[in-house]
């Protein structure tokens, strides 16, 4: 009994401080894309209406699709006309390391990326882990 009590202490202290972490985490979303990150958004959802939020991208989706990464903003280009944005719970890469090199590497235990499911940022040159975060839900942009 009394080791049960050593370890459940800290193990709720832990949790609740992971809990209000993810709380300052989510409430400081915005901030995490610089103004230059979300005029590269912009553009890149320029002319393209917002559909749908869905929590997990369609099957296949993200093995037929490009990605790019801006700052806590992911977005999936399936096609010209097909378009799949997730805001991550915290920044993916540090400031500046929104590159066309940096590599996605998902966890998808169901077989599809999902909201929740971990994104590691890999430095394709050099193999280092830049960034890790979260997929957000899925909100998919089509062209008119």
């Amino acid at each position: 009994m009394r080791v049960a009590q050593r370890f459940l202490i800290p193990a709720c202290l832990s949790a609740g401080a992971l809990a209000a972490g993810a709380a300052a985490r989510q409430d400081a979303g915005p901030e995490q894309t610089s103004p230059e990150e979300r005029a590269a958004i912009t553009r890149e959802l320029s002319g393209m209406v917002a559909g749908s939020s869905s929590s997990c991208l369609p099957p296949g989706a993200a093995r037929s699709a490009s990605s790019r990464i801006y700052g806590s903003t992911i977005i999936y280009r399936v096609s010209a006309g097909l378009k799949y944005r997730s805001d991550t719970n915290v920044r993916c890469t540090r400031p500046g390391g929104n590159r066309d090199w940096d590599i996605l590497v998902t966890s998808t235990p169901i077989g599809r990326s999902c909201a929740g499911d971990p994104v590691q940022v890999i430095d394709r040159n050099t193999g280092a882990l830049t960034g890790v975060c979260a997929f957000g839900p899925f909100v998919s942009y089509r062209r008119p």
